[in-house]
């Protein structure tokens, strides 16, 4: 068997797969509500600095230590900066 007939045997596989029993529709999931953006109470810690292929890798973990649920949405800018800021 050569590599297009593995990859359309595969994707009729999937394709019959997504199709469900007895035609049924798929349930779709429901979001629950969003928490309020977080904009204070977030501890920020640095784990172990490691490296690889050339780069450096730090993990970042956010901690939400207040008492309520918040959400933490977009990417976080990186910059250094010295003593004073």
């Amino acid at each position: 068997m050569d590599h297009r007939s593995v990859v359309s045997a595969l994707a009729l596989l999937v394709l019959a797969g997504c199709a469900g029993r007895g035609g049924s529709p798929i349930a779709t999931p429901t979001l629950a509500p969003e928490n309020p953006p977080c904009t204070s109470n977030i501890r920020v810690i640095s784990g172990e600095v490691d490296a690889g292929a050339g780069h450096r890798f730090l993990p970042v973990r956010f901690n939400n230590v207040g008492e309520t649920a918040c959400t933490l949405t977009g990417y976080p800018t990186v910059a250094l900066v010295d003593a004073d800021g």
